[in-house]
Parts: C-alpha cells; sequence; structure tokens
C-alpha cells in the first residue's frame, strides 16, 4: 500500500502521517510549497503520486477563488495517467461546507465537495477537530480569549458543537480507505457525545473571566457580520 498526501503539513495531515508511519505504510508527502501552489496553478509535485493506490486531498486555498483553485488543482489530478488506477480518492471537507453557510471557506468546500461527488471522489467531513499534536486551531482560539476581559457566550442545548478526536478521525479514514465500495459516499465524522459552546470555552480558558450570556439568534447574527 502506497499513499500520496496532499497537504501534509496541515495539522489533519500531520497526524495522519504519523497515523500511517505507525502502521509502516508508505506516504509520498506533498505539502503546500512553490511545487505544489494553488493559488499560482503550479502543480509540478504531482509527478510523486505516481504508482501510488490512493490519494487524500487536505490542501485548502483560502483566497475570494478558493473554490474555483481548489477545484482546478484536482483537475489536474484527475488528468494524471495514473488516475484509473488510484483505488480511491478522498476529499477532505469540513461540516462548515453547506447551503446554508454564507462564509467563503463554507461555501467553496460545499462547491469543492459537489465536485468530488460527481466524479466518484470520496467526501469526508469531519467535526470541530481536537487533540494530537500541533493543534493550531485551539492554541489560536486560546489566544484570543486571552486577550478578551469578556467573552460572550450563549447556552442553547440544543445546538452543540460537533467534534472529533483527531485519533478517532485517523481510524475512520483509514477504515473508509480499505472500503472497497466503488460508489463515492459523503461521510459525516464526528463524536457521539455533545460538547456545547459554552462548556467549551470555559474549559479551555484558564484564566478568570467575565461571561456574557447573549442570546444565541443576536451570537448568530454576530457570526455572520463576522464572516
Amino acid at each position: 500500500m502506497k499513499i500520496a498526501i496532499i497537504g501534509s503539513k496541515s495539522y489533519f495531515g500531520k497526524n495522519l502521517c504519523n497515523f500511517f508511519f505507525k502502521k509502516k505504510i508508505k506516504l509520498i508527502k506533498i505539502k503546500r510549497t512553490t511545487n505544489f501552489n494553488i493559488k499560482n496553478n503550479s502543480f509540478k509535485s504531482l509527478d510523486n503520486v505516481k504508482n501510488c493506490n490512493y490519494l487524500i486531498y487536505l490542501a485548502h486555498d483560502y483566497s475570494k477563488n478558493s473554490s474555483e483553485n481548489n477545484i482546478r488543482a484536482i483537475k489536474k489530478i484527475l488528468k494524471l495517467k495514473n488516475y484509473n488506477k488510484f483505488r480511491k480518492i478522498i476529499y477532505v471537507s469540513s461540516m462548515s461546507a453547506h447551503v446554508n453557510n454564507e462564509s467563503n471557506y463554507g461555501i467553496s468546500k460545499h462547491k469543492i465537495e459537489n465536485f468530488c461527488l460527481m466524479r466518484n471522489i470520496t467526501v469526508i467531513k469531519p467535526g470541530f477537530i481536537f487533540g494530537g499534536i500541533n493543534n493550531y486551531k485551539i492554541k489560536k482560539i486560546i489566544k484570543l480569549l486571552n486577550y478578551l476581559p469578556i467573552i460572550p457566550i450563549y447556552k442553547n442545548r440544543k445546538n452543540y458543537i460537533y467534534s472529533v478526536n483527531i485519533n478517532d478521525l485517523c481510524n475512520e479514514t483509514f477504515k473508509i480507505l480499505l472500503n472497497k465500495k466503488k460508489i463515492a459516499t459523503k461521510y459525516n465524522i464526528f463524536c457521539i457525545k455533545k460538547i456545547f459552546f459554552d462548556i467549551f470555552i470555559k474549559k479551555i480558558t484558564n484564566q478568570k473571566k467575565i461571561y456574557l450570556k447573549i442570546n444565541f439568534t443576536f451570537y448568530l447574527y454576530i457570526i455572520k457580520i463576522l464572516n
């Protein structure tokens, strides 16, 4: 077995590479460099995926034309002579990818999902990932919260954070990779245990803070403005 991972330096990518390394699986790591630049349409590193059995696409361009740029990169992959030899290609999306998300990230991910499914590329949608090594998202959230003397939170037991432990995510990705199902499927991956927003915020802040309770609808309105 030989797996190519595009976006191997990302948070999920690093942990996934570590997971496969422990299983002694051969890897081709492709990171965003001058040789694989989505925004500038430079994909020289794609030559490295020759003779790979599987391909996992983790990279994402965050520019204004992110959906078009990422789709263009995936089209390059599909044009490879090796394409028909791939047992499976997996595109890693996000739980943020849906029709009601008005952020550029959510919209672009949703467009790429549809593109991939039409071309028999399997899609996985992880929840908020925690645990493992180099969790930069959690670090950024903690850093931001530590600067704020007052933290706005809402309490709504009908809405919770879809989350997943990185180890569970790696295991599920591996299972999906080995699944012999030929028709491309979309998988939502998150843990059963519910993590609520107010509890999550209080758990990761290690300083005494003032928590300002606000209405959930008002909170969504603020998020919409920020997006």
